[in-house]
């Protein structure tokens, strides 16, 4: 795979847009991306043209002095190049409509590969990341454009994660043990929410008994305080095992 300056180019290429140049190809002169901060090879949109009025995340922006946009970057928030890729792939089960677009969706990034996980995939990848380099965004209120803000991997071992708006870095191993011993306690009926904070309702903690909790809790407990970002990972993609 050739050499990507930014997670919006990494996307790209993985998907198969290569290029995307702005209307009547009246490029920009900045050699540097003004979102991404990624090199434009002097064909980048006028910022002007590819940021709508409506985008708000000025202060994300990495090159601030720039006066261009990267045709990466744009493709990668356009919706007619969505439209466009879930076209060529109805395999995928992917869907347009009015508000459907890249950010609706999570995404894995490798050369290859394209996937748009569902919570219960997103297990299996972080579990088992592709070869890097790969490129893992968790979208989980699909408002929001995420791509140009997400790093590339280069270990499966430890690897960052875009999940929303933050950026969370994943040790696999030590995820893997977070994961296990969420899915203990949700495997006995109690809620994700309440593992996830420590709050339990009584009447489970009756049901399910003081002594086969306690070790449990204890274990969590233990991510709670020095890995919150693995807890809020665990919590977003445990399954029991019926659902798996």
């Amino acid at each position: 795979m050739m050499k990507c300056d930014s997670a919006s180019q990494f996307a790209a290429i993985c998907v198969g847009i290569h290029e995307y140049p702005p209307p009547d190809c009246r490029y920009a002169e900045s050699a540097t991306c003004w979102l991404c901060g990624g090199d434009t090879g002097g064909r980048g949109w006028p910022l002007r043209e590819a940021i709508k009025p409506t985008f708000t995340n000025h202060n994300r922006a990495r090159a601030q002095s720039s006066d261009a946009v990267c045709q990466s970057c744009v493709a990668m928030a356009a919706k007619d190049t969505w439209d466009a890729y879930v076209a060529a792939h109805p395999e995928k089960g992917l869907k347009i409509g009015y508000a459907l677009a890249w950010r609706t969706y999570s995404h894995v990034f490798a050369e290859g590969l394209h996937d748009c996980p569902t919570r219960d995939r997103w297990r299996g990848w972080l579990l088992k990341p592709p070869t890097p380099p790969f490129l893992f965004v968790v979208a989980t209120s699909g408002q929001k454009h995420l791509i140009f803000r997400a790093r590339i991997a280069h270990d499966r071992e430890s690897f960052p994660v875009q999940f929303e708006e933050e950026t969370l870095f994943v040790g696999r191993r030590d995820f893997a043990d977070c994961l296990a011993d969420f899915e203990a306690l949700y495997a006995l009926g109690f809620s994700k929410d309440s593992i996830l904070d420590g709050t339990y309702h009584p009447a489970q903690l009756i049901k399910v008994g003081l002594a086969i909790w306690r070790p449990l809790e204890e274990k969590i407990e233990r991510w709670r305080r020095k890995s919150p970002d693995l807890i809020r990972l665990a919590h977003f993609c445990a399954q029991k095992a019926e659902d798996s």
